[in-house]
């Protein structure tokens, strides 16, 4: 290590010197950018800017003026980014001035400093950090023959930048860049058939990965593309273990996979067969865990067998806060294997235009609240296999225009406009019995429906701030003419 050197240009070469010499000295001048800004995105904290900025103390050439706009800084937080800006601005200040020059100090080494004395220059004399150093010496040997001697010599070149100056060694080693999309294969723990975060986040094994088993460890976490993604609201659908999924790489970062895609292949096969059933589009799912079970919603487009199949393989839920209208062209046939339950809380209004039938295996129990209107017209027939009771807490009136008829038997009576007509075996009046009696009218009560499912609505997403441009603290004469122009109202120019 040596301390100090003095420049002397006029030292000749060799080892024979009374002290080592700096023979040559250049300065080197760069303009560099006055300011360091860089950004990123963190999904985990989607509204927070990680917008930082760093302005250099070093006032060259307007660099004040020249900006360094790094995206994506890769980083996560805000401290890591005020970091990560301090740094690369460092690399610019380090790069802006350098030394270049020649030298007999044998023990000059890069990351070694040493105090420059007797500069023709008294500002260039000062501390120095030695960034580079490279040396050449040559041996002394003997001229047989002639019996003259060389003697042997040493010198370097070296690179030097002030002491005051932080050293960062320049960015030049190029990170990976992946090109283009990968497949992997779904993992998880062993005995899953779905495993995620919070996030819908999945992890992969690729194809190129020798060392993975396939399970949980195989890779970090991986973010899902989605149809449509809102806050609470949007389409989920999780890759499961085994299935082959497509992984692109944000900025063709290795560091960053995402998924964007899944395939079929020959393990995974579709769920119709092709090309025989290519008409058909579905989206059919798998009962998890065990499977035997799948729910469905299938379009089939063949012309002349167009179809909508729905199956759901367990309970269904259909939840219409609104109106709902339903218009069916042909037939329509509903099938209930268990209890049917319907409630309807205002009113309900039905049109049969053409016939209507009804057969009850059971008993039918209906119970109105207030009156009961039926009207017929043509012909109205009630018959009972045993009794049929008709009461009424004050009146009954039973009108017909032409007839009348009370028949048991061979008995009657009949009431005609003409008269009143009464025959019978016997005919008894006033000489006692007694009128027949009915079981009364006791309908049972309906018992209430469930209602369906529910779920709650999504949210509307927070907008980050928009990003705010560093504000210059030194202005060009043209952007200091055009501010006040701005600031003042005053036109760019008179038409």
């Amino acid at each position: 290590h040596q301390e100090r050197a003095r420049y002397e240009p006029t030292a000749g070469p060799g080892f024979a010197q009374p002290e080592d010499y700096v023979t040559s000295w250049r300065l080197q001048h760069e303009l560099r950018p006055g300011r360091c800004t860089a950004t990123d995105f963190n999904f985990e904290t989607p509204t927070t800017s990680l917008l930082s900025s760093l302005e250099s103390k070093i006032r060259q050439g307007g660099n004040t003026s020249l900006e360094l706009y790094d995206y994506p800084g890769e980083y996560l937080r805000r401290d890591e980014g005020e970091r990560e800006v301090r740094l690369r601005l460092e690399q610019e200040e380090a790069a802006h001035i350098l030394i270049q020059g020649a030298s007999y100090c044998r023990a000059f080494t890069p990351g070694s400093r040493f105090e420059l004395t007797d500069h023709d220059r008294r500002d260039q004399n000062g501390t120095y950090l030695i960034t580079s150093v490279t040396h050449s010496a040559q041996e002394g040997g003997f001229y047989s023959g002639i019996g003259g001697t060389q003697e042997a010599t040493y010198d370097n070149t070296f690179t030097a930048i002030p002491y005051s100056v932080p050293f960062r060694p320049p960015r030049i080693t190029p990170k990976p860049v992946v090109y283009g999309s990968q497949t992997a294969i779904v993992v998880g723990p062993s005995g899953e058939e779905i495993y995620t975060d919070k996030y819908g986040r999945v992890k992969v094994q690729f194809h190129w990965d020798r060392l993975g088993q396939y399970n949980e460890k195989s890779s970090c976490w991986i973010r899902v593309s989605q149809p449509w993604a809102g806050k609470g609201w949007g389409a989920i659908w999780i890759p499961r273990i085994g299935q082959e999924v497509i992984v692109d790489f944000l900025e063709g970062d290795p560091d960053r996979p995402i998924i964007t895609g899944r395939v079929y292949n020959a393990n995974q096969m579709p769920p119709y067969e092709l090309p025989g059933q290519q008409t058909k589009s579905a989206i059919k799912t798998y009962s998890s865990k065990g499977g035997g079970g799948f729910n469905e919603l299938r379009f089939e487009d063949k012309k002349g067998s167009e179809q909508i199949f729905l199956h759901a393989q367990g309970r269904m839920d259909v939840r219409v806060r609104g109106d709902s209208f339903e218009t069916i062209g042909g037939e329509r046939h509903l099938i209930i294997e268990r209890d049917q339950f319907e409630l309807v809380k205002k009113h309900q209004h039905l049109q049969v235009k053409g016939d209507r039938n009804e057969r009850v295996g059971g008993t039918v129990s209906l119970d109105v609240g207030m009156d009961l209107h039926q009207k017929v017209g043509s012909h109205f027939a009630l018959a009972a296999e045993q009794a049929i009771h008709l009461k009424a807490g004050i009146s009954l009136v039973i009108e017909s225009g032409t007839n009348l008829s009370l028949k048991v038997g061979g008995n009657f009576i009949s009431l005609t406009p003409g008269g009143i007509f009464i025959q019978g075996t016997l005919v008894n009046i006033n000489t006692g019995g007694s009128p027949g009696s009915g079981a009364g009218a006791h309908p049972s009560s309906p018992k209430d429906p469930k209602e369906a499912d529910t779920a709650r609505p999504g949210e509307r997403a927070e907008m980050p701030p928009p990003p705010r441009p560093p504000k210059p603290e030194t202005y060009s004469p043209m952007a200091s003419a055009l501010r006040q122009a701005a600031h003042n109202g005053t036109p760019f120019c008179d038409t």
